[in-house]
């Protein structure tokens, strides 16, 4: 099911507004908006999850290379994927990113990286991105990035 609209939405976080189910346009039920991390160590991956999960979001899945990344949201259709540029695989963050907006156009990609070199920034702007964190990073840099990148899809 694709969703445009989280203007319903609301949060476990005062002054949010994710969280809570709502009616969709098409009055079916929608709970909080669901997150696919795509990222290669494990360790970082489940922090990444414990955060989310205390900031009131939904982690849908975890996964560490492109080619999983594609399969999963394909499988999942998530709101939002956290995903790595440097990844497992033959595939990295952004070229994965690339494949998944051409099959699931109204999904937003926020990229977690340590690395952000010019060719790296240039490749990522061609993919649409949206928004990147540069790791490590803050819990509230990290809600704040979500939600920026959450009220942009509601526009």
């Amino acid at each position: 099911m694709k969703i445009k609209n989280f203007k319903n939405y609301k949060t476990k976080n005062p002054g949010s507004n994710l969280g809570k189910k709502s009616a969709s346009p098409k009055n079916k039920e929608i709970s909080t908006p669901s997150i696919l991390i795509v990222e290669d160590q494990s360790i970082i991956a489940m922090e990444i999850q414990d955060r989310l999960e205390r900031l009131g979001y939904s982690v849908c899945d975890m996964v560490s290379s492109g080619e999983d990344a594609i399969t999963k949201a394909m499988e999942k259709k998530p709101h939002l994927i956290l995903m790595d540029i440097r990844l497992r695989g033959e595939m990295d963050g952004i070229e994965s990113a690339r494949q998944i907006k051409e099959k699931l156009d109204d999904v937003s990609v926020i990229y977690l990286t340590s690395y952000m070199d010019k060719e790296t920034i240039k490749r990522a702007k061609i993919s649409e991105l949206y928004e990147y964190i540069l790791k490590p990073f803050e819990e509230q840099e990290l809600q704040n990035k979500i939600e920026t990148t959450l009220s942009k899809i509601k526009s």
